[in-house]
C-alpha cells in the first residue's frame, strides 16, 4: 500500500472530521459550512479553488507533450467535471468509483475507464489502498500521434474516431480479466513521465499503443461496456474509417458511390455530424499522416507530400503551414 502524500493525508481527515459533507458523493458545487474549523476549511477552500467544470488541455498537460501520466489523488472530494482531452483510468490496486451522468461503474484491481472529452463524470477514491493512473491524452494532437491505431477496424478505433469527428460525450469501459503486461506498462509508463530526454514522449506513445492493442486482443474475454448514449455504431463510423484508410486518393465522388448516397447527401451528413466539410476532414487526415512521416521517418519531403495525396509540394507547403503555422520542414526540425 502506497504512503498517503501530504495532501491526501489532509484531505482525509477533512472527510473523516466533516461526514456530514459527503465529499465521497458526485456534486458540481458544495458549499463550505461556516462553522468548519478553520483549518479544514482552508484545505477545501484551496481544493475547491483548482476545480473547473472543464479542464483545458494546458491545465494538466505539460507544453509540448501529448501524454501526461498522474496518480490520482485519494481523497479528492468527487466533484463532477469534464475536459478538452482523453483520459484513461487504470486501477492498479484497491477500487474506486466512476460516475457518469446516468450510470456508475466501481472501478477495480486492473480495470479501464477511456473517457472522451466533453464527457462530465466524477472520480471516488476514499481508501488508503487505492492505487490508480490517470493517463490524459491531448485530443488535439491524437490523430497525428495515434494515427495507426485509426486505421484499424475495431471497438477502441470506433471510440476515437467518434469521439475525435463526431464530438460525441462518452466512455469505454473494460473489466479486464487477468492481462499480461498491462500493469507492467502502465509501471513503465509512471517512470518513463519523469524523464526528460527528447525520447520520452515516443517512447510514452509506443507503450501506450502496445497496452491499447493488448486491450483488443483480451477482448473477448474482458467485459467491456459502452455509453448507452453511443448506442449502435452508425455509418458515420464507417464513412470515417474508409476516410481514414483512403483520404490519400478519395473523392467525395467514391465516398458517394461506396455508400449510396448522392454528393449533396455525404456532404450534408459529414457536415452534421462531425461539423467538418469533406475538404475539411480530407486537409486533416492529411496534415496528421504527414505529421507521422516527419516526425518518425527521414524521407524526403516531396516524398511525403506525395504519400499524403500532394502531387505539387507548394500545395502541400501552403496546407501544412495553413493547418499547423510552419513549415513541414521547421516541423521536422522542431519534433
Amino acid at each position: 500500500m502506497a504512503t498517503l502524500t501530504i495532501l491526501e493525508k489532509a484531505l482525509k481527515e477533512v472527510y473523516l472530521a466533516c461526514p456530514e459533507l459527503e465529499l465521497q458523493v458526485p456534486f458540481h458545487d458544495k458549499v463550505i459550512p461556516k462553522n468548519l474549523a478553520s483549518s479544514k476549511r482552508l484545505i477545501l477552500e484551496q481544493i475547491f479553488s483548482e476545480f473547473r467544470p472543464e479542464l483545458s488541455e494546458h491545465y494538466l498537460i505539460e507544453e509540448n507533450a501529448d501524454i501526461q501520466v498522474i496518480k490520482h489523488i485519494r481523497y479528492l472530494p468527487a466533484n463532477y467535471h469534464a475536459h478538452e482531452f482523453f483520459e484513461m483510468i487504470y486501477v492498479v490496486k484497491g477500487s474506486c468509483y466512476n460516475f457518469f451522468e446516468n450510470q456508475t461503474y466501481e472501478l477495480k484491481k486492473g480495470d479501464v475507464v477511456i473517457i472522451a472529452p466533453r464527457t462530465t463524470h466524477a472520480i471516488s477514491g476514499f481508501t488508503d489502498d487505492l492505487e490508480a493512473i490517470n493517463i490524459l491524452i491531448r485530443k488535439s494532437t491524437f490523430n497525428a500521434s495515434f494515427f495507426g491505431l485509426l486505421e484499424d477496424k475495431d471497438i477502441l478505433s470506433n471510440f476515437f474516431l467518434n469521439a475525435l469527428y463526431e464530438n460525441s460525450k462518452r466512455f469505454l469501459y473494460f473489466h479486464t480479466l487477468p492481462i499480461a503486461g498491462l500493469a507492467d506498462d502502465i509501471l513503465l509508463m509512471t517512470e518513463e513521465i519523469n524523464k526528460t530526454d527528447s525520447y520520452s514522449q515516443r517512447m510514452l506513445k509506443n507503450i501506450l499503443d502496445t497496452f491499447f492493442i493488448k486491450l483488443l486482443r483480451g477482448f473477448q474475454t474482458n467485459q467491456v461496456s459502452l455509453d448507452t448514449e453511443a448506442g449502435e455504431e452508425s455509418e458515420i463510423i464507417d464513412m470515417l474509417q474508409y476516410l481514414q484508410n483512403h483520404f490519400a486518393e478519395v473523392s467525395i465522388a467514391d465516398l458517394s458511390k461506396k455508400f449510396n448516397y448522392s454528393q449533396r447527401q455525404i456532404a450534408r451528413i459529414l457536415k452534421n455530424k462531425t461539423g467538418k466539410t469533406f475538404s475539411q476532414l480530407i486537409l486533416e487526415m492529411k496534415i496528421s499522416k504527414a505529421k507521422v512521416y516527419l516526425k518518425q521517418t527521414n524521407l524526403p519531403i516531396q516524398e511525403i507530400a506525395e504519400l499524403v495525396g500532394y502531387g505539387d509540394l507548394s500545395n502541400f507547403y501552403r496546407y501544412f503551414f495553413k493547418v499547423t503555422g510552419c513549415s513541414p520542414k521547421q516541423f521536422r526540425e522542431m519534433n
